[in-house]
C-alpha cells in the first residue's frame, strides 16, 4: 500500500502517517508517488535545494544565505529531512588559547577551580566553562590531583611543616602560598586533624 491507502484504511491523518512510517525506518520510494501529496511545490523545491546544500557540506548559516530564507525555516527543514546541523566553528583566540593551556596546567598540578580561578585572576564561572570545554571534569581534577607528583610533594611539604615544625594550617597557607582549604584538604588527606593554633612556643 502507499501512504495515502494507508491513510484512506486507518483514517488516521496524513502527517501521523507520515510520522510513524518515518519512525519505522521505511524508505520514501515505498510510501507510494503520492507521499508528499500534503506539500506544497514550493515546498518540495525548497527541501531538495537544502538537501543538496547540504550534501555539498554547506553549514547552516550558508543554506541561509543561499536561499534567503528565515534560519528557522532552515533548521525546521533540516529536522523534516533528518540532515545534520553543520555549523562553522570560530577559530579561538590567543588569549582563549592561553587560558586554555593555563587552565590544564593547573588542573594536571592538583589546583581545584576556584584556586585556578585566583591564580589567573578569572571568575570562577569562567574557569567551570574551560574545564568543560577542554573536557576537564572537577571530579576528573580531583582525582588525578591525588596521584600527581605535584600534589605528593605538596602533601609531604604539608606534612614536613606540620609534624616536624608544629605549624598550623594558616601558618602552612601562608608559607606555601595555598589557600587554607587546599592545606586543610591535604591534611585531611594524611589523615591529620588540623590544629587551629600552632604548638611552637612564642
Amino acid at each position: 500500500m502507499t501512504a495515502p491507502e494507508i491513510i484512506k484504511r486507518t483514517g488516521r491523518p496524513g502527517r501521523t502517517i507520515y510520522g510513524v512510517l518515518s519512525r519505522l525506518g521505511i524508505p520514501r520510494s515505498y510510501m507510494g508517488a503520492a507521499v508528499h501529496s500534503g506539500k506544497s511545490p514550493e515546498t518540495r523545491a525548497l527541501e531538495a535545494e537544502v538537501r543538496t546544500f547540504s550534501e555539498q557540506g554547506m553549514t547552516v548559516a550558508e543554506i541561509i544565505k543561499r536561499t534567503g530564507r528565515p534560519g528557522f525555516t532552515i533548521y525546521s527543514v533540516l529536522r523534516r529531512l533528518h540532515l545534520p546541523y553543520t555549523r562553522a566553528l570560530r577559530p579561538k583566540s590567543q588569549i582563549t588559547r592561553a587560558l586554555e593551556a593555563e587552565v590544564r596546567k593547573y588542573s594536571k598540578w592538583g589546583f581545584s577551580a576556584p584556586e585556578i580561578a585566583k591564580r589567573t585572576g578569572r571568575a570562577r564561572s569562567t574557569i567551570y566553562g574551560v574545564l568543560g570545554r577542554i573536557s576537564i571534569s572537577s571530579r576528573r581534577m580531583k582525582d588525578a590531583g591525588l596521584s600527581n607528583p605535584k600534589t605528593l610533594a605538596f602533601e609531604a611539604e604539608v606534612k614536613w611543616y606540620y609534624s616536624s615544625l608544629g605549624m598550623s594550617s594558616v601558618e602552612i597557607a601562608r608559607v606555601t602560598g595555598r589557600s587554607r582549604k587546599t592545606v586543610y584538604a591535604a591534611l585531611r588527606r594524611l589523615g591529620v586533624l588540623p590544629r587551629k593554633q600552632s604548638s611552637r612556643s612564642g
